[in-house]
């Protein structure tokens, strides 16, 4: 691959550099003009990959180098400008600051594509308010549009340990990748520019890096809220690498944003892999943990991090196009486990069989993956477990939905309604009619608009359009209630009264009684 000729100038200044070949010992050839008691020079660093060189003029970058990431061709290109301003007297401040601080410096990674400007602005404050004083904050403009553009750059005006790197074209990947490559510290801390953070979080990740150095990317406990900041649920991620190892083949349990990374590390593996559009977190923290000690993943217990969904629907769950690279994530990484030997485990399989308490052998399996490795055998071993007998929590959300259950269909019979449809043909449906009896309303059929002409559960599936107006229908769902509502309004507008399980209003019109 040939790097053609390329030249930037100003009023005062000029940068040319020669055709050179790509590769491990290319190089750049550079012709520089100083202008005298001009604070803007021009000087020549070392490109990322190793294999191309860059010029720098003070703070605006240039670099040509081949993406030599996980999953892509030597021949891909994607240049990249950063838009540092760089003055005198900041350098020779926070060389000051970093000899009489004792905390290790940390770059706060704050990749942007396109933000809600007060969201932007809260997750910057919010780094901003850390305690920890050794920081520098980038902030990455993802391909973003014009009104996040200049959102940032406002907030970089605030904070002069604040700059911004641009990328024409959009991808997280790439961006996180020139992140960690511009990055002043060995320390990187992820940020998301919906979220927040508490003030402590970086000063408290930053101590446990330095106390687990077998870790490269150590997160935090958080809580995931909705619209209009309401509580969804609290996550804690495993405290252990050993037992992050193998929980990460069943699930994802870190948030993205509350990851601190440990710089070195992570480029010497190659990066995110940009050959991934979604889950690139994922494949990192799977590609981590298989490569043995220094590369841990784990995460402190302390809440320190504040996911937001708007869609609510995926608060726990992923994006059809998220699940699909998740897939190929743990696809490729069961592929690689060993079979192991599932005579080994027959006293724990003969426990799980009996479909009492199965805990004892389900904590037995744990212990033995987190001392010595996954096989596939223990992995098949605790799944079935896990389905064979549903935990406490399980159990105790399905004695509080049918308490729910117990309740709507209360409220149904006391708005006189006899006959009730029901909105959805999935697993939800199939535990409302095994659980008809806390309803108390009899039940006339049940629509769908994906699976309408099917026949399910016994009974062909109609299309919402089938539901007289008049007649009364509850939504039978609880992962996609908020998206069937919103489908529900041609229904509505025709007189359907829409029942809710789970969210708010309870009804969508005045109870009547209706005949269905």
């Amino acid at each position: 691959m040939i790097c053609r000729s390329i030249s930037i100038s100003s009023a005062a200044k000029s940068l040319s550099v020669s055709s050179a070949p790509w590769g491990c010992a290319s190089s750049m050839s550079m012709h520089t003009t100083h202008t005298r008691g001009s604070r803007t020079r021009w000087e020549e660093s070392t490109c990322w990959t190793g294999c191309g060189r860059a010029a720098r003029r003070g703070g605006d970058v240039w670099i040509i180098p081949p993406r030599r990431s996980v999953g892509l061709s030597d021949t891909c290109c994607l240049p990249w400008r950063s838009s540092r301003r760089w003055k005198s007297t900041r350098a020779s401040r926070l060389r000051k600051e970093e000899t009489m601080s004792t905390q290790p410096g940390v770059t706060v990674l704050l990749p942007v594509w396109r933000c809600q400007p007060d969201r932007l602005v809260r997750a910057f404050e919010s780094v901003r308010a850390q305690t920890h004083d050794q920081l520098e904050i980038l902030i990455v403009l993802n391909g973003s549009d014009e009104a996040t553009r200049a959102c940032a750059h406002a907030c970089t005006k605030q904070d002069n340990r604040a700059w911004i790197v641009e990328l024409e074209q959009p991808s997280l990947a790439s961006a996180l990748n020139v992140g960690l490559a511009e990055a002043r510290h060995e320390l990187v801390a992820r940020m998301d520019c919906d979220d927040q953070c508490e003030p402590e979080r970086i000063e408290r990740q930053a101590q446990a890096m330095a106390e687990m150095e077998d870790v490269a990317a150590l997160g935090t406990a958080y809580r995931i809220v909705g619209r209009n900041d309401q509580l969804l649920g609290v996550v804690t991620p495993p405290r252990r690498t050993s037992e992050a190892r193998w929980k990460l083949l069943i699930s994802n349990p870190f948030a993205h944003g509350s990851m601190m990374l440990r710089r070195s590390a992570v480029l010497s593996l190659g990066g995110y892999d940009e050959s991934f559009a979604r889950a690139q977190d994922y494949e990192l923290w799977m590609r981590l943990c298989a490569h043995g000690r220094g590369t841990g993943v784990c995460a402190i217990p302390d809440v320190l991090y504040t996911l937001t969904r708007e869609d609510e629907q995926h608060s726990f769950g992923a994006t059809p196009l998220q699940a699909e690279y998740a897939a190929r994530v743990v696809a490729r990484a069961w592929n690689t486990l060993d079979r192991g030997n599932a005579e080994e485990l027959h006293a724990i399989l003969a426990s799980i069989g009996q479909r009492g308490d199965v805990e004892p052998a389900r904590r037995a399996l744990e212990q033995r993956m987190s001392a010595h490795g996954p096989t596939l055998m223990d992995l098949m071993a605790w799944l079935w477990g896990s389905w064979a007998s549903p935990g406490s929590h399980v159990r105790a959300f399905d004695t509080a939905r049918a308490a729910r259950l117990r309740e709507i269909g209360k409220a149904i019979a006391r708005a006189g309604v006899e006959r009730i449809w029901l909105w959805g043909a999935g697993r939800h449906t199939a535990w409302m009619l095994d659980h008809a009896h806390h309803l108390g309303v009899a039940i006339v059929g049940i629509v769908d608009d994906d699976l309408a002409g099917e026949e399910r559960f016994g009974q062909s599936i109609h299309h919402p359009g089938a539901i007289p107006a008049g007649a009364h229908v509850l939504l039978s769902s609880d992962w996609h209630e908020e998206s069937m509502w919103e489908r529900s309004k041609d229904a509505r507008a025709r007189g359907v009264v829409v029942w809710r399980l789970y969210g708010e209003p309870e009804c969508s019109a005045e109870p009547v009684r209706a005949v269905a």
